[in-house]
C-alpha cells in the first residue's frame, strides 16, 4: 500500500503478483525481401480479483495471437501486423472478499477482447564517419 500525507491522494493498492510471460514465434521467408510471421504469447494471472481494475489486465490468465508480414527492400522496411489477446472466460470478481481500494473498480466479470493492426516504415541511412573508415583500415 502506497499513501501520502495528502488526504486528496488516493490509496495506491493492488496487490500484484509476479508472473510469468512465454513468448514464442516463427518467421519464413516466402522471397528474398519477404517474410511472414506467426506468434503466441500466453501472460500468467498478475492481477489481484480483490482489487480489480478496468484499466490494465484482467486478474486472470491473457493470451495472444499474433500474425504479421514483412517486405525488406534494401533501405527501407515495412511491416504489418495483427495481434488478438483474450482472456478466453473472463474473472468473475465477486463482491464478497473485494479490499478497500479508491481506485479500483466493482464486482463483476472482468475479460479482454482486444485487436491491435500495426504499421511500421524504417530507412536505413548511408551513415558515413571518418571514424568507422578509419577503423576499417
Amino acid at each position: 500500500t502506497y499513501t501520502t500525507g495528502d488526504p486528496a491522494a488516493l490509496q495506491n493498492t493492488f496487490n500484484w503478483e509476479d508472473a510469468i510471460t512465454a513468448r514464442g514465434g516463427l518467421e519464413a521467408f516466402l522471397m528474398d525481401a519477404v517474410a511472414v510471421r506467426i506468434g503466441y504469447i500466453h501472460d500468467a494471472k498478475t492481477g489481484n480479483k480483490a482489487y480489480p481494475t478496468a484499466f490494465g489486465t484482467p486478474p486472470i490468465a491473457t493470451h495472444t495471437f499474433t500474425l504479421g508480414a514483412g517486405y525488406d527492400a534494401g533501405p527501407w522496411e515495412m511491416n504489418l501486423a495483427y495481434a488478438y489477446r483474450t482472456a478466453f472466460d473472463g474473472a468473475d470478481v465477486p463482491v464478497e472478499g473485494l479490499g478497500k481500494c479508491d481506485a479500483c473498480s466493482k464486482a463483476g466479470n472482468y475479460d479482454i477482447d482486444l485487436h491491435g493492426i500495426y504499421l511500421d516504415f524504417s530507412y536505413d541511412f548511408p551513415w558515413e564517419s571518418s571514424d568507422d573508415d578509419a577503423a576499417a583500415e
